[in-house]
């Protein structure tokens, strides 16, 4: 009775050790949830394109040498630029909660250059809501019908980015998805004639963004 009182506790040890490690699987990075707190600036800032708003496109945010100020880009800088205000953008020092701007830091230290794809497809002029109501309306038209379903014969595409390789072990790049997307691959026609440049890029970033 005693081993299978040991037993029976040692595997409840078991599954709550899997289940909390489940939950922190599902939560999200800093940077995810710092995505979320950037969209109180996304009205004045492109982060997909480099198309100017009210304010400069962060895109390349810290893979830049100097800020707009001249100052060196690097987080003690950015942080005083975001509090402080400059140039007509006004001072956010009191608006965001200590974690927000942990989190905000996090997703902008991910701006930090070009996208890999700039090698092969040019990137588009506009907003980067005009880009990704674009790239949605390309998966919905051209993809969702056979990558997006339950049942679909092909893989789920609109998590490709969230995961290390395609299905043959190629590890995910913008390279690799545009090569597919151009040429066919698995059985998936070509969409070459289908998709220009410009409408590659809206659905890379479009696929990118999820």
């Amino acid at each position: 009775m005693y081993d299978n009182l040991q037993m029976g506790l040692s595997g409840g040890r078991l599954l709550l050790a899997l289940g909390f490690a489940t939950f922190l699987a599902a939560q999200p990075t800093p940077a995810e949830r710092g995505r979320e707190v950037f969209r109180a600036c996304s009205g004045c800032h492109n982060v997909l394109t480099d198309a100017r708003k009210s304010g400069p496109s962060l895109r390349t945010l810290f893979g830049k040498v100097r800020l707009i100020n001249g100052k060196r880009a690097i987080d003690q800088n950015v942080m005083e630029l975001i509090t402080e205000g400059y140039n007509g953008m006004p001072s956010y020092k009191n608006m965001l909660r200590p974690q927000d701007w942990q989190e905000l830091m996090a997703y902008l230290k991910t701006l930090r250059g070009r996208p890999e794809i700039t090698p092969v497809l040019r990137p588009i002029r506009g907003s980067d809501e005009e880009i990704l109501n674009r790239g949605r309306a390309i998966y919905a038209q051209e993809c969702a019908s056979c990558h997006g379903e339950a049942e679909a014969r092909m893989p789920e595409l609109l998590t490709v980015y969230k995961r290390p390789s395609f299905a043959n072990g190629d590890r995910v790049s913008d390279a690799g998805l545009v090569q597919r997307i151009r040429d066919g691959h698995g059985g998936m026609p070509s969409k070459a004639e289908a998709l220009d440049d410009a409408a590659l890029f809206a659905l890379v970033a479009y696929l990118k963004a999820q």
